[in-house]
Parts: structure tokens; C-alpha cells; sequence
């Protein structure tokens, strides 16, 4: 088992700090070439970033060099914050309560999640491919209420094709005071190129 209170990671354009890791894994299924870990835990993440005008380009493989298991992850916030030319940060996202299961094998990532914002209750699960175009297949659910003046949403979320030819789907079940209102949007597509622009 393995305790740190903080890790800290830094570079030219990123900032990312871990507290309060902990970590119980099978170091022995190494030799097998596989990651095994029963459990991995963090009270927080924050991750500051440079804005950056510089265009970034998707990958083509997302392999890893082993096989990876997780059988109980979580997470409880996760911040995402620009930094900025004076030193200080810009918090732009932020996630809590977060739980995660997967596994990274045969080409693919598995994974299970939830997680909860400001704006309400998220789970998924699905498969990824590690080899581009990135094939993709998710369900998700979502329930919230985005801003106090607008009644409470329930949504179920579908995404198929791939992650730069994606197709998304939901339904949508919306409760006012008097009635209840289910809405179901067609496919829609989003394509994307090899270029992905800069935040």
C-alpha cells in the first residue's frame, strides 16, 4: 500500500498537483504485463494549464506499454484552472465525487463512472478503442438542474462512431410544476480533423 500526502508535477505549460494518494496494487502481476490495482484514491486534483494559441494534433494510438485493471478508483475534486500570465489561476471546471472501475486491454479502454458538479449528477460507461479513428461506444446518464430558474432535467446520453466522427443522442425528460415534458433529439454528428484547435 502506498501513501503521499502531495505529488506535484511541472513544466513550461502545466501545472498538476495530487493530494492525499493512496494506492493498494499487485506490484507481482507486473510480470504478467499487467497494472493490477485493487484501489486508488485522491482527496483532490488540480490541473493549471497556459492558454495556448498553438494548435494540437490528435494522436494516433492511445496504447499503453501493459494491460491495466482498476477495480475501485475515486476521486474526491477535480480542478481545472487556466494559468495565468500574472501567476494566478482562472478555475474554469471543477467535478466531485467522482468513482471510477476499468481496465485497458485488448486494444480497448472499459471504464465505468460517476460523477458529480454544480450542475448536477453524471454516470457513463462505454469502450474505446486505442487505435484511431478511436471507435466509441457510451451511454451516460445525467440529472440536474443547471440554474435554479430552470426545472430539474433527466437525460439519457448515447455516443457511437468514433471520436473524430462522433454521433450523440438523448433523451430528455424535463419536470415542471404542473406536468412533466420527454424530449428525443435525432443524432447528432460532430467531425472533427486531425487538427484539434487550442483552448
Amino acid at each position: 500500500r502506498l501513501q503521499i500526502a502531495e505529488v506535484r508535477f511541472k513544466n513550461q505549460t502545466e501545472v498538476v498537483v495530487i493530494s492525499g494518494l493512496e494506492l493498494e496494487w499487485r506490484p507481482w502481476s507486473l510480470l504478467s504485463g499487467v497494472l493490477d490495482i485493487s484501489k486508488a484514491q485522491a482527496s483532490q486534483v488540480k490541473v493549471s494549464s497556459k492558454p495556448s494559441s498553438t494548435p494540437t494534433h490528435a494522436p494516433t494510438d492511445l496504447h499503453l506499454p501493459f494491460d491495466v485493471k482498476i477495480e475501485q478508483a475515486a476521486l474526491g475534486q477535480l480542478h481545472l484552472s487556466d494559468w495565468l500570465v500574472d501567476g494566478s489561476e482562472h478555475r474554469y471546471f471543477s467535478l466531485r465525487a467522482m468513482t471510477a472501475s476499468g481496465k485497458a486491454e485488448n486494444a480497448r479502454y472499459q471504464v465505468q463512472a460517476s460523477a458529480v458538479s454544480d450542475w448536477g449528477q453524471f454516470q457513463a460507461q462505454g469502450k474505446l478503442s486505442m487505435q484511431s479513428p478511436f471507435a466509441i461506444d457510451l451511454v451516460g446518464q445525467y440529472k440536474g438542474q443547471a440554474h435554479p430558474d430552470i426545472p430539474e432535467v433527466k437525460a439519457d446520453l448515447q455516443f457511437d462512431g468514433n471520436l473524430l466522427d462522433l454521433n450523440a443522442r438523448a433523451q430528455l425528460v424535463q419536470t415542471f410544476k404542473d406536468a412533466t415534458a420527454v424530449a428525443s433529439s435525432p443524432a447528432a454528428k460532430s467531425k472533427s480533423d486531425e487538427k484539434l484547435g487550442a483552448r
